[in-house]
């Protein structure tokens, strides 16, 4: 009875840890299958995923046609390869059969997972030796979610992966230790698939150094040879193809590699690895700890794998997670590391007798994937979201004329346009001091970009990803609109600003230009809505978080109409402003119906919310960027003697008139502005004799009485100004001239005319009073 009820509590055990077996391999399986999804379904989509697929298509396309792709810096087009060749020769080699799609790489990528799977299997198989454990430590690895979110893309990651690993794998089997023979010509396979993994991606060292760093241990000469061979045949062919590009392979794959590192995202990123792998991680300790602690008396020499120098050299490789623009794709190689080492802790302990031992192994595996565990929704959004984008964005861009900026350097490449820049690899140029942006910022300056394309979140996010410099951003908010959302793109437009003229608030802020928009002709509509575009910039990194506001005022200080508000609806307060920042802002005004006659002034300006005091500009609270008529009768609507005599570029003199009251003359000028002026010019009104320059009287004065100065008039303004000149006493009657002109009062030079003089006469006579 006693044997019976033993028997049949083993057979409940087995169960038990058959079905902990079960549940394990099937969320293994299911997130396995989570990735192959992704992968498959990538191959079959015609979009750009990931930001570095374009830029790899681009060159494939570049190759196909001939084209270099390694070049200096310098020179037309402003996008150098800064990958080794063999993802683009092998995507090259499938054009034919997939034309040229994001496909042709792909599915190499796809054939990497399934390779990089075979060989975790096989490693924790070789030294573990139970199947289950290395179908599980394989699962790992394919379930991921960094290998799920890579196994759809053309990246070079994976390809070099697989390359490496098969590399470190072959020097496993060739030199092993313990009993079985060494099979030393498998070293020379090992040498090509290390080198063939450089070419793919340049930064797969670790592999290689774990590889020579085992051999020192166990066989010196192998090692020796390994670093000889591969210096050979990998730093033969480097410099051959540094000859044949002139420098430019040096430059792509060493100089223009100059990310900076970003302690911020490195702590992101560390924390993002260690959360999602930590049960793997505790498990390649417990492995650590066992062979190297627990047998510590046995002898090291026979317990030694490549995988040991691989742990090591593979989570130096998180380091590189800190520089800008990296991502899970530098997690791979410590992961790998910690599955072999997890796999082999696992194998370990299923091989001890105990239940609980047994039990462990499928519920440590449940545990990893519980850590892993994600669904498909997310992709499918990003999917949905990314191919609606892309269809949206095909007959803009069909209708749009090259050249054109765009971040989403995929989008310009499957539509068939000039890709000539790559914002993200310039920008790392420059931020180290290795260009100097003049080509770009030019590009934007003189508005040749005829469309500029950033992905949602760029603008108001500068420093996540790094792929445009604030000196770019800049340029494009002085001299761009935004124009629209589409999907995830956020579309720019030319728009130079109607006026510039800086002024400066306090020590932290400054005005460059600003628009207008929203009026009927150059007359405010009361109840119509007005649109104010301003151009900031920051003169130092703002101290305070201000608030911007844009006021309607009478000419008697009274407000009409205001919007008041941070950057972006605080979305880009000043905090986040670099210094020489600028940053375009729109306001949104509405006088209302109500509102008397009379001329309005549009005045800006800054102020901390906490106190309402405003920053200080030209001695004053608040900045005057227009003066806006409301049915005001000073606009030209009385009958005078017409003229037509333009006084430099912009003003012309339209119409005059003159009457005499005691002591003085009342002349009218009629103004208009055929564009905008760039100075406030004073009204000089001469009384002289026929033909002589000499002032018997004079009546200058700005227009209006300043009310309304020249640099404030808009193109199509008519507005009457009147000047009363004193006479002197005893001016005798007869025919005299008027000196009419404009005159810039902080230098005294005049507007001129057409024929070159500087004023214009106008006749009169003074009769006897």
């Amino acid at each position: 009875m006693e044997h019976a009820a033993r028997r049949s509590q083993t057979n409940s055990s087995r169960w038990l840890v058959r079905a902990l077996w079960v549940l394990a391999l099937a969320g293994l399986v299911y997130l396995a299958a989570l990735t192959v999804w992704l992968a498959v379904s990538g191959l079959f989509f015609p979009y750009q995923l990931d930001y570095g697929e374009g830029y790899l298509l681009h060159f494939v396309r570049e190759w196909s046609r001939g084209e270099p792709i390694y070049k200096q810096a310098a020179g037309y087009p402003y996008i150098v390869a800064n990958y080794p060749p063999l993802d683009i020769v092998l995507a090259l080699a499938l054009v034919p059969v997939l034309g040229l799609s994001y496909a042709a790489g792909r599915i190499w990528t796809l054939l990497a997972v399934v390779a990089v799977a075979g060989l975790v299997a096989a490693w924790v198989r070789r030294e573990g030796g139970r199947w289950p454990v290395a179908v599980a430590a394989a699962l790992f690895l394919a379930g991921s979610p960094a290998i799920y979110h890579w196994a759809p893309l053309f990246r070079v990651d994976l390809p070099g992966l697989a390359l490496t690993l098969g590399g470190l794998y072959v020097v496993a089997v060739a030199y092993p230790t313990g009993s079985a023979p060494a099979r030393p010509r498998l070293l020379w396979l090992a040498v090509v698939l290390f080198v063939a993994g450089l070419y793919a991606k340049q930064s797969f060292l670790f592999a290689p150094a774990a590889a020579v760093a085992y051999l020192l241990v166990v066989q010196r000469r192998a090692a020796v040879v390994l670093v000889a061979a591969m210096g050979l045949l990998g730093g033969g062919l480097f410099l051959l193809i540094n000859y044949l590009t002139g420098g430019g392979f040096w430059f792509g794959l060493v100089t223009s590699n100059v990310n900076p590192f970003l302690w911020p995202e490195f702590w992101k990123q560390q924390a993002d690895f260690w959360g999602t792998f930590a049960p793997i991680a505790l498990l390649a300790a417990a492995y650590a700890v066992e062979k190297f602690w627990l047998r510590r008396r046995e002898p090291l020499l026979p317990r030694l794998s490549p995988l040991d120098f691989y742990l090591g050299t593979a989570l130096l490789s998180l380091w590189l997670a800190g520089k800008a623009g990296a991502w899970e794709n530098y997690f791979f190689e410590a992961q790998v590391a910690l599955t072999l080492a997890a796999g082999l802790a696992l194998a370990r302990l299923a091989a001890r007798p105990a239940l609980l031992a047994r039990a462990a192994v499928p519920l440590l595996v449940l545990l990893q994937v519980g850590f892993m565990w994600h669904t498909p929704r997310a992709a499918e959004r990003f999917i949905r979201l990314t191919a609606e984008s892309n269809e949206a964005m095909a007959p803009i861009l069909a209708a749009t004329p090259d050249p054109i900026f765009s971040e989403d350097m995929g989008l310009l490449v499957t539509n068939g346009k000039v890709l000539d820049y790559c914002s993200f690899q310039y920008s790392q140029l420059a931020r180290a001091g290795r260009w100097d942006q003049a080509w770009e910022l030019d590009r934007l300056r003189s508005r040749a970009a005829n469309l500029v394309v950033l992905e949602r979140g760029t603008r108001l996010d500068v420093d996540r990803y790094q792929r445009f410099t604030r000196e770019f951003l800049s340029e494009l908010d002085r001299n761009y609109h935004h124009e629209a959302t589409v999907g995830k793109y956020e579309l720019y437009r030319p728009d130079p600003l109607q006026r510039e003229r800086r002024a400066a608030f306090g020590a932290d802020l400054a005005l460059v230009g600003w628009s207008v928009e929203g009026l009927a002709g150059v007359e405010l509509v009361p109840g119509d809505p007005l649109t104010l575009t301003v151009v900031w910039q920051a003169r130092q990194a703002p101290a305070a978080d201000y608030t911007a506001f844009a006021h309607l005022v009478d000419e008697a200080g009274q407000g009409w109409a205001g919007d008041d508000h941070q950057p972006h609806g605080g979305l880009y307060p000043t905090t986040a402003w670099g210094a020489g920042e600028m940053v375009r802002d729109r306001f949104s005004l509405a006088l209302p119906a109500d509102a008397p006659p009379g001329l309005y002034h549009l005045q800006v300006g800054w102020y901390e919310p906490a106190g309402d005091e405003r920053l200080a500009v030209a001695g004053g609270s608040s900045q005057r960027l227009a003066v806006l008529p409301v049915a005001w009768s000073g606009t030209g609507g009385a009958t005078l003697e017409p003229l037509a005599t333009r006084f430099g570029p912009a003003i012309d003199l339209a119409g005059w008139a003159w009457e005499a009251e005691p002591g003085a003359l009342i002349v009218t000028l009629r103004w208009t502005a055929a564009a905008y002026p760039e100075t406030d010019y004073t009204v000089f009104v001469h009384l002289v004799r026929p033909g002589d320059d000499h002032a018997l009287a004079q009546g200058d004065g700005p227009p209006l009485g300043g009310r309304w100065p020249t640099f404030l008039w808009p193109p199509g303004l008519r507005v009457d100004d009147e000047h009363r000149v004193p006479l002197p006493d005893g001016l005798p009657p007869g025919p005299y001239e008027l000196l009419v002109g404009l005159y810039d009062p902080a230098t005294g030079a005049r507007l001129p005319l057409a024929d070159g003089s500087d004023a214009l006469r106008l006749p009169l006579r003074l009769n006897k009073e």
